[in-house]
């Protein structure tokens, strides 16, 4: 469970060490990982079984000792936070989907969390796990929303992601959908020296491109696998995808990658054609052979 490879759109970690930023590919930069001020990002993260929360606080890198925010008792925390039991038993999963409105707004820029849980065999103090960073932004609308979630929890070797409560993943971005790609396919067969389509498709694909880290390009590969994905653009245009897919492209420089997501959506159009101008008065198997009439 300790292994890189995350799982949540808000990583976490046991330490502060393992903040992106403190890579030392990152120099020190701090990926704006945006969220709303009023609910903060959804997020998962795998703990000790029996585990109990305390204490969940948020820290301003103006002042990392002491914290800007105990939410711990907030009522959208409250109402939402859960420990739920891993399938995979031996340890279970702080699930907190980020749906409910919280009591005072965070203020703008950078911020991290701080969670204090204790279980079985820990000191009065517990343990404490660290959020990556992310900033905080008033206004979401503008941005580029993903969303993704499944039907049942996804639980594999690795670890497990739980659709319980309410739970969806979602991530924000800098973003505009691009111009759209037009695909064609045919289905038919070659009689003749002529070719006779028997089915024909087109739709849409829409493009967009992102920078992320490693952490994203982690949790954003689930994307692809996902039962339900939704798209909302700046604009307030809501797109159902039918197909979601992603190219990596590592930069030479530093810890970001260029991300090429490519989607559809319910843009198909399937057409049955006619076997010739004038298939009604004629016989399939003979378009364009001697047996072929007009006559009606």
């Amino acid at each position: 469970m300790t292994q890189n490879n995350n799982f949540s759109p808000l990583p976490w970690y046991s330490s502060k060490e393992e903040w992106n930023s403190r890579k030392s590919y990152a120099y020190g930069n701090i990926y704006p990982l945006f969220a709303p001020a009023a609910t903060l990002l959804p997020f998962q993260v795998a703990v000790p079984h029996g585990s109990i929360v305390i204490r969940l606080l948020v820290y301003g890198l103006d002042d990392p000792d002491n914290p800007e925010a105990n939410i711990t008792h907030d009522p959208a925390v409250e109402a939402t936070l859960q420990v739920l039991p891993s399938p995979q038993g031996g340890y279970d999963v702080v699930s907190f989907p980020g749906t409910n409105a919280l009591s005072a707004q965070l203020p703008e820029g950078v911020h991290y969390m701080a969670l204090n849980i204790v279980h079985g065999g820990t000191g009065d103090s517990g343990e404490w796990f660290y959020s990556e960073q992310f900033t905080v932004v008033k206004d979401i609308t503008p941005y580029l929303t993903v969303e993704w979630w499944d039907n049942t929890s996804l639980v594999f070797d690795a670890g497990c992601v739980l659709y319980q409560g309410g739970y969806r993943n979602r991530l924000h971005f800098i973003a505009e959908i691009g111009k759209p790609g037009y695909e064609y396919e045919e289905e038919g067969e070659q009689r003749d020296g002529y070719f006779f389509p028997e089915k024909q498709l087109s739709w849409k694909t829409y493009r967009f491109t992102v920078l992320a880290p490693e952490y994203l390009c982690d949790v954003m590969r689930f994307i692809a696998l996902a039962d339900h994905v939704r798209i909302t653009d700046g604009h307030g245009r809501v797109y159902t995808c039918d197909t979601f897919g992603l190219e990596v492209d590592w930069q030479v420089q530093g810890d970001l990658a260029a991300v090429e997501a490519e989607f559809t959506t319910d843009t198909v159009v399937k057409k049955i054609p006619s076997c010739g101008t004038a298939a009604s008065g004629g016989d399939f198997n003979g378009d364009f052979n001697n047996d072929f009439s007009n006559a009606g």
